[in-house]
Formats: C-alpha cells, structure tokens, sequence
C-alpha cells in the first residue's frame, strides 16, 4: 500500500504534541534534527529517516508500521477504500471485478437496521469503517497484518457475504427484495447501454429507450411500495 506522507506528518505531529515537544525540543531530542527538518516531516514533505523512525515510534510508544500506515482498522479502511475507489495498484482491470463485488455487498450491508439512523450520503463510508473495525477486531484469531492486502479483502469479503445474508425479519425481507430491486435498475441501464452502444443492434431488435424507462419505472414503483409496506407494519 502506497505511503501517504500528509497522514504521516500529522500522526508524527500528534506524537510530539502528546508528549509536549517544540518542534525544537523534539529535534534535539531525536540526535540534533534542526527545526525546518521536524516541521517538513509535519507537513508531509518528506520523511524521516529510518533511524529516526525508530526513535519516534519508541517516543510515541508505537511501532514504525503504525507510524507509517495508522492502526490496523485505519490501514484496512484504507485498503478497502483503494480497491472501492480503484486508487493505487488497484486501478487496473484485473481487480475491477473484486471492486464491483465489494461495491454490491456494501450496497446490501447499508440496509442494515442497525445503519437506518445514519444519513444516506455517508451510509457507505460508515459502513465500510464498521467493516475495518470488525476485521481489526478479530485481528488476533484471524493472524492478519499490515501489508496482507489480498487476506485483508478476503476477510472483508467473507464479513460482508456472512452479514447480508437474508434475516428472517420484515426488515430482512425487504432488504432482501430491495436490493435485488436496486440492482435489477442499475441493470435496465448497463444492458439497454451495452445493447444500445455495443452490440449495435438492427432497429428491429434493439431495447427501445421508451420500454426501457417504463421498466425502470415498474422497478422504481415496486421499491417504493415495499418500503412502504414495511413503515405500514411499522407504525
């Protein structure tokens, strides 16, 4: 996973605050490090040298790997987000596959009674900490660290296929049928533009733009009454 020096510097920084240094005083502290060289590590410009690393990671009472990465849940977060966001190494079509698959889980998992509270624009970035979390929790029987990427998203997978199994509850119906609701009008898109676009099909076999939206609407129709149904039996 790529290093990011700003989160670096301020993980540095939060150390030499905490133990109430000067940005000269913790120079001196580290071997004679002048001021510019501590406030250019805080501000992301470069990093410090291995040897210094160590004497940081041993005044904050850490490790060099946290120092770089964060802790555990916050390098899975950041490692689960790469591969959502296709960022770094996995910005390749080779891993496009695994991003859709972890994009539709999330889609299922935000459904979950236990996020109906949250606002709907942050309910996939609160969900995907609840996952680092999780995974950062049964970090011990799982034997999973930093640098396991491959065993990190494993491990996520597994969570989120456990966790958005069907529950036998109203809730659980629903978000059952929702979500295979949702997917089937993303669905009606992808097919009618691949039909449309790729296929160019002749004028007698194409999916016309008009059946297409009344499907969707169908669709939409359907969702929106299944989760009134469910506030019905709510109230």
């Amino acid at each position: 996973m790529e290093l990011d020096l700003i989160a670096i510097g301020k993980r540095i920084a939060e150390i030499r605050r905490s133990n109430r240094y000067t940005m000269g005083e913790f120079g001196k502290l580290l071997g004679g490090v002048n001021k510019s060289a501590v406030n250019n590590w805080e501000k992301g410009r470069n990093l410090p040298e291995q040897n210094r690393l160590d004497q940081i990671a041993l005044i904050g009472r850490t490790s060099v790997t946290e120092i770089l990465y964060g802790d555990f849940e916050t390098y899975t977060f950041n490692v689960l987000y790469s591969l959502l966001m296709g960022e770094g190494k996995y910005n390749s079509s080779e891993h496009t596959y695994k991003s859709d698959e972890l994009s539709q889980y999330l889609t299922a998992y935000v459904n979950d009674e236990k996020f109906l509270n949250v606002p709907e624009d942050t309910k996939r970035m609160f969900a995907l900490h609840d996952v680092s979390k999780n995974i950062a929790m049964q970090r011990l029987s799982t034997n999973i660290t930093y640098g396991q990427d491959d065993a990190i998203i494993k491990e996520a997978m597994d969570f989120l296929k456990a966790e958005t199994q069907p529950k036998a509850t109203n809730h659980g119906l629903v978000n059952m049928i929702t979500s295979e609701l949702s997917e089937s009008i993303t669905d009606v898109d992808w097919l009618f533009n691949k039909h449309f676009y790729d296929d160019k099909p002749s004028s007698e076999n194409k999916i016309t733009p008009e059946f297409a939206k009344e499907v969707k609407e169908v669709l939409t129709t359907a969702l929106q009454k299944i989760i009134s149904l469910e506030n019905d039996y709510q109230s």
